[in-house]
């Protein structure tokens, strides 16, 4: 199996595992495809991931059809997808946002030192990855109080981090060990914090951890603001998604 196809499959587990652990989640994988809802109004946190090229406009269409329409959803599925498909997306009122890098490292660089101490919280503490998640991204806290749950963080290879400097929080994060890949997300860090190097700190200790406990690749997706940073940490670009969202 290529790097790719395992960064993809880890990627759509990591739809099932949501879909086990978060209250309300229906999710399903078949083959290259995961759909399915959170139900929370995040688009995408909702909706169909293709990692093959190769699904077509029908295909889509038809698996576009358990989605809940009234719920913020997406489609993401590699650039080179068919071109019939654009189309079919926008006939249902979707827009294509920014291409979606997928990204993975087998070494890691280390991010330069920063005076903020990381450390993985408790599950009964994760309210406090949803306090710095919601200022980081903008977004209400209530859905990252709704995804990041105690059981969530209680789920084996699950570790939720957050970053401390001068006794407040100032940067966090996530990650989930699966099958030997380690994938990191909600790297979060509130605007007044940023450009200190928090978000390359606590992407680094995620990283390390997942690696040292017997994990053999890190991934992510990456956000525009984010790539250079996560390039810096040693993630290389092994395929590139387009997002449609809805509304």
């Amino acid at each position: 199996m290529t790097e790719q196809a395992q960064v993809g499959e880890a990627f759509l587990q990591c739809w099932k595992f949501l879909g086990d652990v978060v209250d309300g989640a229906t999710m399903r994988v078949d083959g290259a495809v995961a759909v399915g809802m959170t139900r929370l109004p995040i688009p995408t946190l909702n909706g169909v991931w293709s990692t093959s090229p190769d699904i077509s406009s029908d295909e889509l269409q038809a698996l576009l059809e358990e989605v809940d329409q009234a719920i913020p959803h997406c489609v993401q599925l590699p650039t080179d997808a068919s071109p019939d498909i654009g189309p079919l997306l926008a006939g249902r009122g979707m827009t294509r946002i920014d291409d979606i890098p997928l990204m993975a490292l087998h070494v890691l660089d280390d991010p330069k030192p920063t005076h903020v101490g990381i450390r993985a919280l408790e599950p009964a503490e994760v309210g406090l990855h949803a306090q710095v998640a919601a200022a980081g991204f903008g977004a209400p806290q209530d859905v990252f109080e709704r995804l990041i749950t105690r059981r969530f963080a209680s789920s084996p290879g699950v570790t939720v981090a957050v970053g401390e400097a001068g006794g407040e929080p100032v940067t966090t994060g996530v990650s989930l060990n699966l099958n030997g890949c380690v994938g990191v997300f909600n790297i979060a860090t509130p605007e007044a914090e940023r450009g200190k190097g928090y978000g390359a700190a606590v992407t680094g200790w995620l990283v390390a951890r997942g690696l040292a406990s017997g994990a053999h690749v890190a991934w992510l997706q990456s956000s525009t603001s984010g790539f250079a940073v996560y390039q810096r940490l040693g993630f290389e670009t092994v395929d590139s998604w387009q997002c449609w969202i809805s509304g």
